[in-house]
């Protein structure tokens, strides 16, 4: 089953600087929107499981952020 959701947009213009660090963040795979998509559209009787879902993948993106730009500067410095 595909969910309806489409990853193929773009986002729209951004003039609080607050927002900019939003944009630094690893972008959202389709495995990843799946179980939000099913957690957030078609089970929002789980309140408390939802803000769960999203706080965990929101940390678990900026994490995967931090690793990346480490291991490109360590990268950058062995080279």
């Amino acid at each position: 089953m595909r969910s309806p959701i489409s990853c193929a947009t773009t986002p729209p213009e951004r003039t609080d600087p607050a927002d900019e660090q939003e944009e630094a963040v690893v972008p959202l795979s389709l495995n990843e929107i799946r179980p939000m998509y099913d957690r957030i559209v078609l089970a929002p009787a789980r309140a408390a499981r939802t803000w769960l879902a999203l706080h965990w993948n929101r940390w678990r993106r900026r994490h995967q952020t931090q690793a990346r730009k480490s291991h490109y500067r360590q990268r950058e410095h062995s080279q």
